[in-house]
């Protein structure tokens, strides 16, 4: 900046042309005015650095993946790349919390360079106009159909949620397929988001509970090690979340009648897979009734409804006021909640709205209540 200060006004045109900068010219009313064509340079020469100080700040920027271009707005990409820069600030343990407060799965796995990375994709993602969204969804093999319903209503803003909920799964998704859970075959991401989160709260488990909760389905557990039979309890999860289609087609792979609802299916599996060769045949014909109710308890983890004994409901007042605060319809499920509630704590997030910070903070706090409230409750679970 110093240097450009002192150079000649065409000397600093070169510049920008060399750097691709844009700038106005100005001209002088009158240019036998030697006092106006003075005025009209120095206007030309301060507005000649600003748009090479651009460009710096430009490359500076694109090195951490904001490329202002994409974002039509100069103030948008300032505030993405301030966002970039605070996450890297982090440690691992505040990167894991930032994960949480969008309502991602917090998974063992994940070094602190998955999550930044995931956090930074988010930030840009959720500031692109919809053109660019389209354009990484293309990079990214990301489907993009389906946009606009039956009734051809709906806004850029939803089109934009839905590309967004679409370029995250894929983002997880590579990682989750990696660890054996098959996203493409599971009945949406959000079963799978609820897989990651019941795999971690099964390595929390100690052996009698693996013991009790493999038990409920009858099959024997022998002298199986605990890692072995949360191994198995993990595959029963993940069969009981695939689209039927693709449950069947397991069953037809392990030569397992695929007649019949999805617990028994899932049970079949399980038998053909582990239970003694005597019991398979006699599984075959009459799943018992406790049986049946493992199979339940299983797929109801996965759908995000309640695994064990219902718990005391909120007052139904509370309940309308935490869905209301999510904009949502009393009716809704565990996945609209949580699809709900990653979008507006995007849209709340304070950093989000740095000229009404106290505003943002009171709003994403009634959003992340509500959120937190609702899962509990859909889950059977006390709240907080």
């Amino acid at each position: 900046r110093a240097v450009w200060d002192h150079l000649p006004v065409n000397d600093l045109r070169q510049l920008c042309q060399a750097r691709g900068a844009t700038w106005q010219s100005v001209q002088p009313a009158d240019a036998n005015d030697s006092m106006q064509a003075s005025r009209a340079e120095r206007q030309e020469r301060r507005e000649l650095i600003r748009a090479l100080v651009d460009t710096v700040e430009d490359e500076v920027w694109a090195s951490k993946g904001v490329d202002v271009r994409r974002f039509g707005d100069r103030d948008v990409a300032v505030s993405v790349f301030r966002g970039i820069e605070r996450l890297e600030a982090m440690d691992e343990e505040e990167l894991r919390e930032e994960y949480e407060l969008l309502g991602m799965p917090l998974e063992p796995e994940a070094t602190q360079t998955d999550l930044l990375a995931r956090l930074r994709s988010v930030l840009i993602w959720q500031d692109l106009p919809l053109e660019e969204l389209l354009a990484d969804c293309k990079a990214h093999d990301v489907s993009t159909s389906g946009l606009v319903p039956a009734c051809g209503i709906v806004s850029v803003e939803d089109k934009r949620m839905v590309l967004l909920e679409r370029l995250l799964a894929g983002l997880c998704a590579k990682d989750w397929e990696k660890q054996g859970i098959p996203v493409a075959r599971l009945e949406s991401f959000e079963s799978a988001v609820e897989i990651v989160e019941e795999w971690a709260g099964m390595e929390d488990w100690d052996d009698n509970l693996a013991r009790t909760e493999y038990g409920n389905f009858g099959l024997p557990h022998g002298d199986l090690r605990r890692p072995e039979i949360i191994q198995r309890l993990k595959s029963m999860l993940v069969w009981s979340a695939l689209q039927l289609a693709e449950l069947r087609k397991e069953c037809y792979k392990h030569g397992v009648s695929a007649m019949g609802d999805r617990n028994e299916l899932v049970l079949r599996l399980a038998w053909r897979m582990w239970a003694p060769e005597s019991q398979h045949e006699s599984y075959e014909e009459a799943p018992t009734a406790s049986q049946k109710a493992g199979a339940r308890a299983t797929r109801s983890s996965a759908t995000g409804q309640p695994r064990g004994p219902q718990a005391q409901k909120p007052a139904t007042s509370q309940l309308a006021g935490f869905f209301a605060a999510l904009g949502l319809p009393a009716s809704a499920g565990p996945e609209d909640v949580r699809k709900a509630y990653r979008r507006l704590a995007l849209q709340h997030h304070p950093d989000k709205n740095p000229e009404r910070p106290e505003e943002a903070i009171k709003r994403f706090r009634i959003v992340k209540e509500a959120y937190e409230k609702l899962s509990a409750h859909l889950r059977g679970k006390p709240g907080q």
